[in-house]
């Protein structure tokens, strides 16, 4: 990610990328997709936070928003990750 790329997720919580780059540079990929068309809507619910992807011919775009509020899975994975570092 770029410089501005970083700014852009970090303040509106959105990110894009192409799967162009997989058959332009298919050589260099273990696999190669491509979406024609689609969305996807996601609650990780351990995470507390919404996902929203659609794409388009190849260009896609990221919406993450965190929901308020934290989970007890989320103070446990928190904690284990202090307690590692």
């Amino acid at each position: 990610m770029n410089k501005l790329e970083e700014k852009i997720w970090d303040i509106t919580g959105l990110s894009f990328w192409s799967d162009w780059t997989n058959i332009v540079l298919w050589k260099r990929f273990n696999w190669v997709n491509f979406r024609v068309i689609g969305c996807d809507i996601e609650w990780d619910k351990m995470d507390n936070s919404f996902n929203l992807e659609i794409g388009l011919l190849g260009f896609n775009i990221r919406w993450q928003k965190s929901l308020p509020g934290e989970t007890k899975q989320r103070k446990k994975l928190l904690k284990r990750i202090k307690e590692m570092m």
